[in-house]
């Protein structure tokens, strides 16, 4: 979806895959980053669970600190990477880590709360900037261009362009909440996928069977319950959250048929190095399509043949570099920076 987003910023739609991975509109857009965030929030709940489980407040407390730490570096190397691969999640996590720190210790009542509020806030307003008539004057620092004063980065961060605050950081806890019961999560995983997946296609099927009524012919109402990215409605939130804890079930049910085995071992290797291999995606794009012009097609199919190409080499060559030099360049600065 990155090289696709980069490569095609405006994709044109000829059929049924043009719309299933377009980068504004289509079902998988942005779910698989959203993937990304449920799982760091799991991260967040086995790095604190020591500290919950014995009501260690220093321990809690030096987990704070990590998460302070590691979410403020992540922070500031995303906005300067945000110069050359705009909307970088890696300034977002910075963000969500922040968060963490403030949260980690919350209840699992008080976190499903506050996912719910930042859901229904994020709808709430991208509902009201629908509902602003014809030709009002376009509030600038809530969803930048780019991030020249304050008020831009407080937009950026919370409100505005890819992966903002309202509603990501909804994700990012229902990963804590799941990593806090990861063992009664990977019990039940089955029954998880099953209704996971029947939620999200009963709110789909509703969602479409309201966009034939005159319910969503006002805009405000349409963006409210959207299903685009961009939108944020609460559709996105919803049927994002039922894809994704679908997706973290499958994994589960996968990594437990295959526990021990060589091809676990070999993945667990290479995800090791998600930091790494995140950076140097970044520097390939560039390399093949902007500095050498080594590639000079377009389209989704290009986009998905060589990300397909890339994602096999990094994930040998990943696993190849931790089974023999242990921690990656960019996870071994991580760390020793941010603890």
């Amino acid at each position: 979806m990155n090289y696709h987003g980069a490569m095609n910023p405006e994709p044109v739609v000829h059929g049924f895959w043009d719309r299933l991975f377009h980068t504004s509109t289509g079902v998988l857009s942005t779910r698989f980053a959203a993937a990304f965030v449920l799982m760091a929030g799991v991260g967040v709940a086995l790095m604190s669970s020591n500290a919950l489980r014995t009501d260690d407040r220093e321990g809690l407390n030096a987990v704070r600190l990590r998460l302070a730490r590691r979410g403020l570096l992540l922070y500031a190397v995303g906005l300067a990477l945000n110069h050359a691969w705009g909307g970088t999640i890696i300034f977002y996590y910075g963000a969500y880590l922040l968060i963490a720190a403030l949260i980690v210790g919350a209840s699992d009542l008080s976190l499903v709360t506050l996912g719910a509020v930042t859901i229904t806030a994020a709808a709430g307003l991208s509902a009201w900037l629908a509902s602003r008539p014809a030709g009002s004057e376009r509030i600038d620092w809530l969803d930048p261009r780019e991030i020249d004063t304050v008020p831009d980065l407080i937009g950026r961060t919370f409100t505005g362009y890819t992966h903002p605050v309202l509603p990501w950081i909804a994700f990012f806890i229902v990963g804590i909440v799941i990593g806090r019961h990861l063992a009664d999560f990977q019990r039940r995983a089955r029954s998880i996928a099953l209704f996971g997946s029947a939620f999200t296609a009963a709110m789909y099927l509703i969602l479409h069977v309201a966009s034939t009524s005159s319910m969503l012919d006002d805009p405000s109402n349409a963006t409210l319950f959207s299903t685009e990215p961009f939108r944020r409605g609460l559709g996105y939130s919803a049927t994002t959250i039922g894809i994704i804890v679908t997706a973290f079930a499958l994994i589960c049910l996968v990594v437990e048929r295959l526990e021990g085995s060589a091809v676990i071992r070999f993945v667990q290797r290479a995800g090791q190095m998600t930091l790494s291999a995140y950076l140097l995606h970044v520097l390939v794009y560039y390399a093949l399509f902007r500095w050498w012009s080594v590639i000079d097609s377009r389209g989704l199919s290009t986009a998905l043949i060589v990300a397909t190409m890339l994602w096999i080499a990094i994930v040998v060559g990943s696993a190849a570099w931790r089974a023999r030099f242990g921690l990656g360049p960019a996870e071994r600065l991580y760390r020793l920076i941010g603890g």
